[in-house]
């Protein structure tokens, strides 16, 4: 009869075996510990990067840290995040290989666009356009042109991207199960997104696992630099064999007391600090030109004004200029009025080949407008001519 006792080692043994397999997470066996950790610092590093251009596009502090990367399974994830994101996705086509994707939540990328827009950064809760996305993408091409920068410099390779695109999508939408399989793992990093008074939120990123192990292969092995030139011990044997065998080279004769001496010398130095005969050099001040209040255009350069004389230039007359921001612009319409930087009366200003010439004040000739001459700006005074 088989006993149903079991023995302190079995005990024992059922509890290491259950207590190991409590210390390793799920398909953990995707990515090594060392491997989670250096795509975490690959994306401390390049979503910092990242931060800074942010920051020059928006003109307020921003902050993206704390990258926490996990392996996740795509249908536990769209079963996890219900909402709509906004999606961008980022092809990698020089230096690496493959897509990942980068979500930021709607009401994050409106208050951002609005801050492009020349807004305050208000989310008004309307539905994200065409203007928005494009807005959002070219964000993001900036950002990520940056981080793959500081990637290069990290990989010791060139690294190029596509221009990113964006959607509007949910995690379980065929537009993201075309980019990664639904029974695949697949990794995610999260990254705090902090935006001076605007935003306390987060970006995620989602990236094939085979992504990022080649990610990390690149910066465990990265690219030796090419040598400008070859040490001389990697030269062939036969050019050192050449040098070798050249005899050396023979100082040069004094020239004989009857040579002329050479060009700028007036003569030679028989108590040399060597000995040998040293060639006295006649230094003279350098001569200038004096460009005083009689100077005049010679007859060589008119006659090199002669020879463009006919050439066409391009005269603009601008009445005026003001700077608006890109949705007052996208707000134009028939009857609007733009109120210009000059005072209605102040002279207009001539503009040949985008260089000012001269201003006038408008005149009415039959029917066409025309401009009369008030004042030459003089360009040749300016810079000390007459």
């Amino acid at each position: 009869m088989m006993s149903n006792n079991i023995s302190q080692a079995e005990i024992e043994a059922l509890f290491g075996n259950a207590a190991a397999a409590a210390a390793v997470p799920p398909q953990a066996s995707a990515l090594s510990a060392t491997e989670i950790d250096a795509l975490g610092e690959v994306g401390n590093i390049c979503m910092g990067t990242a931060a800074t251009t942010l920051c020059e596009i928006l003109n307020r502090r921003v902050t993206i840290t704390a990258p926490k990367v996990s392996i996740v399974n795509l249908m536990d994830l769209a079963n996890e995040f219900t909402m709509p994101y906004v999606i961008i996705q980022v092809s990698y086509t020089q230096g690496l290989e493959g897509i990942n994707i980068m979500m930021l939540k709607e009401d994050d990328v409106r208050l951002i666009t609005d801050i492009m827009m020349g807004g305050e950064g208000i989310n008004n809760g309307e539905e994200l356009g065409e203007l928005h996305l494009s807005a959002i993408s070219e964000t993001m091409n900036m950002m990520m042109g940056s981080s793959a920068t500081s990637m290069s410099d990290m990989l010791g390779r060139k690294i190029d991207i596509s221009p990113p695109t964006s959607m509007v999508a949910r995690i379980n939408d065929d537009q993201i199960r075309s980019i990664f399989s639904d029974t695949a793992d697949i990794i995610r990093v999260n990254f705090a997104l902090t935006i001076e008074g605007l935003i306390n939120s987060e970006i995620m990123q989602l990236m094939p696992v085979f992504f990022g192990k080649k990610l990390v292969d690149a910066l465990m092995n990265p690219m030796p630099e090419t040598p400008a030139s070859p040490p001389p011990q990697q030269r062939p044997a036969s050019t050192l064999a050449v040098s070798q065998a050249a005899p050396p080279r023979q100082k040069p004769d004094p020239a004989p007391p009857s040579q002329k001496p050479p060009f700028g010398h007036t003569g030679y130095n028989d108590n040399g600090p060597s000995g040998g005969r040293e060639p006295v050099v006649d230094a003279k001040p350098m001569q200038f030109v004096n460009f005083d209040d009689d100077y005049s255009v010679p007859d060589a350069m008119e006659d090199s004004i002669n020879l463009i004389i006919d050439v066409p230039m391009q005269v603009t007359i601008e009445l005026g200029k003001c700077k608006k921001t890109v949705k007052e612009i996208l707000d134009f319409n028939n009857g609007t009025i733009l109120i210009l930087d000059k005072l209605a009366g102040e002279p207009v200003e001539i503009v040949v080949n985008d260089k000012l010439i001269a201003r006038g004040e408008v005149i009415q000739i039959d029917d066409n407008y025309g401009v009369r001459i008030t004042e030459i700006i003089n360009h040749r005074r300016s810079r000390g001519f007459n």
